[in-house]
């Protein structure tokens, strides 16, 4: 049974990896990612998207199946700056 989360953990990850998965090198900040995402996925709630959830290098409690690994999406580079990996 998935835990509490963790499916729109996965929703989440998966949409990233869309929206961002040609944007490798890519510096972008928090706004303008929940900008994009917005623009992308309308219906969904942007609060929930989180790119230290992704992140190979820093990471939140309870943050995605990628952080901290090689399929992590972005790299911190300083608050609230990511580069797309």
């Amino acid at each position: 049974m998935p835990r509490f989360g963790e499916n729109l953990s996965k929703k989440i990850h998966d949409n990233l990896v869309h929206l961002l998965g040609n944007e490798g090198g890519r510096v972008i900040s928090r706004a303008e990612l929940r900008d994009l995402y917005c623009n992308e996925y309308p219906d969904e709630n942007v609060d929930w998207v989180q790119a230290t959830d992704h992140c190979i290098n820093l990471t939140n409690k309870g943050a995605c199946w990628c952080a901290e690994t090689d399929s992590a999406i972005f790299e911190w580079l300083k608050r609230g700056m990511y580069k797309v990996r």
